[in-house]
């Protein structure tokens, strides 16, 4: 066994019903991996809204830290490369929609990974221009102009 929860290799291959069955059934929420990734992690990871309105439903935490730092939100931001589904590619900026979710839920924009970077930070290094501008309406102001 290789350290990943059988939720998680559920929702990896985008099993979110069989997922949800072995929830509801008593598995872990918040069972971590290795690298201590929370189901909330995969499906971001892999943009899957599905399984992420799931794992709302159920109460999952979008605020669990790995062993980066990184929640939920800034897992989003940082894959903002990778490939999408229909519903993502029909919007301009990629994982916009994903992140706009997790704000949605309650993530917390201003919370940063162990080198000290927001997930607005990780926006603006990895040029990911829609999801900046998502973010910079719902970060706080940080500090007044004199």
């Amino acid at each position: 066994m290789d350290g990943t929860p059988l939720v998680h290799t559920l929702l990896i291959n985008r099993q979110t019903a069989m997922a949800e069955l072995l929830l509801t059934l008593g598995a872990f929420i918040s069972a971590k991996d290795t690298h201590g990734r929370t189901c909330a992690h995969v499906v971001c990871a892999i943009n899957d809204m599905c399984g992420a309105r799931m794992l709302r439903r159920l109460a999952a935490s979008f605020e669990a830290v790995d062993a980066g730092g990184r929640t939920p939100l800034l897992t989003t931001v940082w894959n903002g490369h990778m490939e999408m589904s229909a519903f993502l590619l029909e919007t301009v900026g990629g994982n916009r929609d994903l992140v706009v979710l997790l704000l949605r839920m309650g993530a917390e924009p201003s919370l940063k990974d162990l080198a000290g970077r927001t997930a607005l930070d990780v926006a603006t290094i990895y040029g990911h221009d829609a999801i900046k501008a998502v973010l910079q309406v719902r970060s706080p102001i940080c500090c007044l102009s004199s």
